[in-house]
């Protein structure tokens, strides 16, 4: 029988100096969490949590897992407005979810803010990296630290509906099948609705979204932060629970980071 433990309280200590993942000041660490402890359900967030890679503890999953790896003051611009803009998305596709009994095949329209959104998704890959976080991450620390800055080139955001309890949170891996996916995945996040994706994309590659059918989110980003628009969500883009990583046609190659990393969440 595997240990468990009372909290997801799975990397760093609380209260430890360290260089902040966001600002890179040797500041004492806050407790972050991802997902955004605002983006699950309360009924949903006490789940078995185990690790991904050697899966020999579980822990009970409590408002996200558990990352010291943000100063306090980098805590809070991430949660006010980026994962407070996220979370409010989510909830938006969970109430719809919620609202039928089998999912139709019509596509939902959705009002958000995606430039928020994306510098929370930004902002939770560089909190759940824990000690691989240097100076190749500035233009993603630039991207949330200044509101008119724009996505990196080659960085891509894809989402699709996600309609299951596990939480998975897996930073830092590389595909083996170049030649059809992304060869370097930076983040993926799954939690009940939605299922998020961050890749870069290289040049004369294969459009990985349309390849595979999944939501392209990269292209509601400008250079207006606030700017308020309108996303269709069309419940077919929807994938079984453990792809991609297990799928007929599509496998990744756990990283380095990855597997010290990387977290699975199951009922």
């Amino acid at each position: 029988m595997m240990q468990k433990k009372s909290k997801a309280q799975v990397f760093g200590s609380k209260g430890e100096d360290s260089k902040c993942n966001l600002c890179n000041k040797p500041l004492r660490m806050s407790q972050a969490h991802v997902p955004p402890q605002s983006c699950i359900e309360q009924d949903r967030r006490k789940r078995n949590v185990q690790h991904y890679f050697f899966g020999q503890q579980k822990y009970q999953l409590q408002n996200g897992i558990h990352f010291y790896t943000l100063c306090q003051k980098c805590n809070g611009v991430l949660g006010d407005p980026y994962d407070k803009e996220l979370a409010a998305f989510s909830k938006s596709v969970r109430s719809k979810i919620d609202s039928f009994k089998y999912l139709p095949h019509y596509s939902w329209g959705f009002e958000c803010k995606p430039n928020l959104i994306a510098r929370s998704l930004v902002g939770s890959f560089l909190t759940a990296s824990r000690g691989c976080v240097n100076d190749s991450h500035s233009d993603l620390q630039n991207f949330i630290n200044n509101p008119k800055s724009m996505l990196p080139n080659q960085l891509r955001i894809g989402f699709w509906l996600h309609c299951y309890d596990s939480v998975m949170v897996q930073p830092d891996f590389m595909m083996v099948e170049p030649e059809k996916t992304p060869r370097r995945v930076l983040f993926m996040m799954k939690y009940f609705p939605l299922a998020w994706i961050l890749y870069d994309q290289e040049e004369g590659a294969p459009d990985f979204c349309q390849q595979y059918n999944i939501h392209d989110f990269t292209q509601y980003l400008d250079a207006e932060t606030d700017k308020l628009v309108s996303i269709s969500v069309y419940p077919t883009k929807e994938k079984h629970e453990f792809w991609p990583w297990v799928s007929d046609n599509i496998a990744i190659m756990i990283g380095q980071n990855a597997s010290d990393n990387a977290i699975l969440g199951d009922v």
